[in-house]
């Protein structure tokens, strides 16, 4: 048997049919994932796909276990959520999921009001890294998302299955060094980047990014692209080692000594959004609710 993780990992690769693009957007390497495969045909007892220089396409006998496999696997999950709030001995709780170096105002926010209306329930912060974030999502592992990413969630907003409480988008800036010229300024137009290194999320992680990043490839081939996979603080050390420049969001970064954030003139909307699912138990569903009410309230 494989694990219901591994399962839509292969449902991710039949749909994607590259093993390259579904590892991009589950956020793992190749490798990786090509190893993930091997091992899970191993325990399965047969081939799921069939690998050409072309990319993958599944075997009768993969098409058939995996078409007939995801009602099952969902059931699967929908049964172990339900039976877990079932269990007399767990205490009714809101599991947010959330991701390194990333903070979300919002989020807290809400949960501390929460807190307040809902003594008894316990709020859960659950720090997932970005390879594993969704699965753990769809698994079952957290209740709601972190509202940062709906702009990381490409093809996982649209299902069935989840809702999702829009965000009014923002945009994105440029973070630098105070030592450099562009620290001082209120706003910095695109041409005064030409000749500069610009660290920006690796192409299918984010929306914004990719349009910013078509953009400055058809539009300003001066500026050099450096790809990063995720945000952290040792990026920022790269960044400062490379003299290079970091396309960020504002509002979900720490204030960092010796960094500042610079408004940018380009308009490369970052949509934000919490996602959860439509079977959440009802406690989750007043914290939406709540959540909802100081979205409103604040006109966010």
């Amino acid at each position: 048997m494989i694990s219901s993780q591994i399962f839509r990992r292969l449902l991710q690769i039949a749909q994607c049919g590259s093993l390259t693009k579904a590892a991009d957007i589950l956020f793992i390497s190749r490798p990786a994932l090509v190893q993930q495969v091997k091992a899970a045909e191993a325990k399965l007892g047969f081939t799921v796909f069939d690998r050409s220089s072309k990319g993958v396409t599944l075997t009768p006998v993969g098409k058939v276990f995996l078409e007939e496999g995801e009602p099952i696997i969902n059931n699967y999950e929908q049964l172990y959520r339900k039976c877990r709030d079932m269990t007399d001995q767990m205490p009714k709780s809101v599991v947010i999921g959330t991701l390194p170096e990333i903070y979300s105002p919002l989020l807290f926010n809400v949960c501390r009001k929460y807190r307040l209306n809902f003594p008894d329930v316990i709020i859960v912060l659950k720090q997932e890294a970005f390879p594993d974030y969704f699965s753990a999502f769809q698994a079952g592992d957290f209740d709601i998302t972190s509202d940062y990413m709906f702009n990381f969630a490409q093809g996982f907003v649209e299902t069935p299955a989840t809702e999702v409480v829009s965000l009014k988008p923002c945009q994105l800036n440029i973070c630098v060094p105070k030592s450099n010229p562009l620290a001082s300024m209120k706003m910095v137009a695109i041409k005064q980047l030409r000749g500069c290194k610009l660290m920006i999320h690796t192409r299918g992680l984010s929306k914004a990014d990719d349009m910013l990043r078509d953009y400055l490839e058809t539009h300003e081939p001066s500026i050099t692209i450096i790809d990063h996979p995720y945000s952290s603080h040792e990026l920022l050390v790269k960044t400062e080692m490379d003299n290079a420049i970091l396309v960020c969001v504002r509002q979900y970064c720490f204030d960092i000594p010796n960094f500042t954030h610079v408004p940018m003139d380009w308009d490369f909307p970052v949509e934000r959004g919490i996602i959860y699912r439509k079977d959440c138990r009802p406690e989750v569903k007043d914290f939406i609710d709540l959540l909802k009410h100081e979205i409103e309230k604040n006109d966010l």
